[in-house]
């Protein structure tokens, strides 16, 4: 970790007891949130609510719809014990998709409507309530139940709420530059004292994916580039320098007359990016990567085999290689 993130973090590490030593700060965190959702949303165009970013994976108005319902699931849950039912469980994973909040921001904006009414009637003792969560913890779709309490949920679901805000805000930044700057900053989370580490944890949180999405920008880019170059050419051998098993690749290739490009990865911008990118499309991290038109045959010792089995000249001869 960096030391700039290291020193993010411990801010709001340093206050986080504070703002949850008392039941109050929950509902007062929820009321903030849903209030600059709110704010958010009243100043976002329909189209840009509904847009899909790949960089993301989804759009405000599916984000959006995620932080609800995890604010939704406790309040209700409180409201409805408050009316007198048994039910003792909160479940994330039940949602469901494709609502009419993730495809209408009036609906969205309804919602949060509902969830203010509601987080405005919580008492102290309400918060301080147990309760029962269960989450999907294993790929088989099994439950795992742990016992906590309404405010411990709150606190998770408006943690969770940053998260996803800082992806909307990212969507922004990289699809929407002229709106990124305007309706949703940092501190429009709330300035009272119980919330002032929310900021810290959105800046932290709001860090790491412009980190996730810069990331995946040169990703994609990276694998554009590799995609190019393995059309170009009839072989391409992504080697390094340094490395000898990509020097015995290439040296037999220069014996069998081929024609054929190198890429350098230790020598060209962007190398590391390519290396994934190539382990993406073939499941090969290591060098050399051999591709003969378009396609990988493998490394060193894969390229040394087909030649000691009589099929490396013949596979180049029939690509166009061989002069």
């Amino acid at each position: 970790m960096s030391p700039r993130l290291a020193v993010c973090r411990r801010p709001w590490l340093a206050r986080m007891s504070s703002m949850l030593s008392g039941n109050s700060g929950a509902p007062t965190c929820v009321l903030a949130i849903l209030n600059q959702h709110n704010d958010f949303l009243l100043n976002l165009d329909d189209s840009v609510y509904t847009f899909h970013s790949s960089i993301v994976g989804g759009s405000v108005g599916q984000h959006t719809r995620h932080s609800l319902d995890h604010l939704r699931k406790p309040l209700e849950l409180l409201a409805a014990q408050k009316q007198g039912q048994d039910d003792d469980l909160v479940r994330y994973d039940i949602r469901d998709r494709h609502t009419p909040v993730e495809r209408d921001r009036h609906a969205a904006i309804e919602q949060i409507a509902q969830l203010e009414k509601l987080a405005r009637a919580l008492t102290d003792r309400d918060v301080a309530r147990s309760v029962h969560v269960a989450f999907m913890l294993s790929a088989d779709g099994h439950e795992f139940q742990f016992e906590s309490s309404f405010s411990r949920e709150m606190a998770f679901a408006v943690h969770h709420c940053i998260h996803h805000n800082a992806l909307s805000k990212v969507l922004l930044r990289h699809h929407f530059p002229e709106l990124s700057k305007s309706g949703w900053t940092s501190t429009d989370i709330g300035t009272s004292k119980e919330c002032n580490s929310l900021m810290d944890i959105f800046r932290f949180t709001s860090e790491q994916a412009r980190h996730k999405a810069d990331k995946n920008n040169k990703m994609a880019s990276a694998k554009e580039t590799v995609e190019a170059q393995i059309t170009a050419s009839p072989v391409v051998v992504y080697s390094k320098s340094y490395c000898p098993y990509c020097t015995k690749t290439k040296t037999l290739l220069t014996q069998l007359g081929a024609k054929f490009e190198v890429v350098e990865l230790d020598q060209v911008a962007g190398g590391s990016e390519q290396q994934d990118a190539l382990e993406t499309i073939t499941g090969q991290s290591t060098v050399p990567n051999v591709f003969v038109s378009g396609k990988s045959i493998g490394g060193n010792s894969d390229v040394q085999k087909l030649h000691k089995a009589g099929n490396l000249e013949p596979l180049l001869e029939q690509n166009g290689a061989l002069a």
